[in-house]
């Protein structure tokens, strides 16, 4: 409702004279705004066209270089929960809170190979799920089985055990701002054998792991050794992802089995 009330007030703005600028990456919201577009990439200036007549594919195009395919999406296949197994049981599990945020006698089952979303409005439990997955918070009734085994409320447990972590705010959680980021990259494996030993961190390796990382998904703003917090939101976001879903080199047990 915000944004639709800004963009009835900009075009009252441009009729008393007004020049606006409006920089996005939400094309609908761009063609819908401006009279005359320009596409940035890589900090060269790559098209300017008029928005009447151009298209989302067409920008989008210009954006990265090359034609983006709209994802054609498919039928999950059935698990069989007699090959592939249950990833994580959760039955009756309620946690304590002095908020609203809060587990109420929840019972989920999670199993490989499938997608689980959970929705509602902010403060109605999502934190509290999440946590408990990430062993931040504890469970104070139920049971909760990971892969066949009881969940130890213990983050570097399950780090051990396969599951991956992707916090909701980027900044205050996902990162710590003024480590570099080869440090980011392997905060949540230290104590993999790749990476330490006897409490001294392997730094070559760490740095090497954190440039796999950083070339995998695109993470541009700086070298392994730039602030986390010098990058912009989008390429910290890629820098956790890849923290998350990239195994160490060579040692297929650190592949995520679950993915929060």
């Amino acid at each position: 409702a915000e944004a639709l009330s800004l963009f009835e007030v900009l075009p009252l703005m441009v009729q008393q004279g007004l020049s606006i600028v409006f920089i996005s990456h939400k094309l609908g919201e761009v063609l819908r705004v401006s009279h005359r577009i320009a596409v940035l990439r890589a900090g060269k200036l790559v098209a300017q066209v008029p928005a009447a007549g151009s298209t989302q594919a067409q920008l989008a195009q210009a954006m990265v270089g090359h034609a983006v395919e709209a994802p054609q999406r498919h039928a999950a296949k059935a698990v069989d929960k007699s090959e592939s197994g249950e990833v994580c049981v959760m039955t009756g599990v309620s946690t304590t809170s002095t908020g609203r945020d809060r587990l109420a006698d929840v019972s989920l089952t999670l199993r490989s190979g499938e997608m689980v979303a959970i929705a509602g409005v902010s403060g109605n439990g999502q934190v509290a799920l999440a946590d408990l997955l990430c062993g931040m918070r504890q469970a104070v009734s139920g049971t909760v089985m990971l892969m066949g085994q009881p969940l130890i409320a213990s983050p570097a447990w399950l780090v051990s055990q396969g599951v991956a972590r992707i916090p909701e705010d980027r900044h205050a959680v996902g990162v710590v701002g003024d480590l570099p980021l080869w440090e980011n990259a392997v905060s949540e494996r230290l104590r993999s054998p790749a990476f330490s030993n006897r409490g001294w961190v392997r730094q070559k390796a760490a740095r090497a792991h954190a440039r796999r990382v950083m070339e995998a998904f695109d993470v541009r703003g700086g070298g392994p050794q730039t602030q986390a917090r010098s990058l912009s939101g989008g390429n910290m976001q890629k820098l956790i992802l890849g923290r998350a879903l990239l195994p160490v080199q060579g040692d297929v047990r650190t592949a995520p089995r679950l993915i929060i």
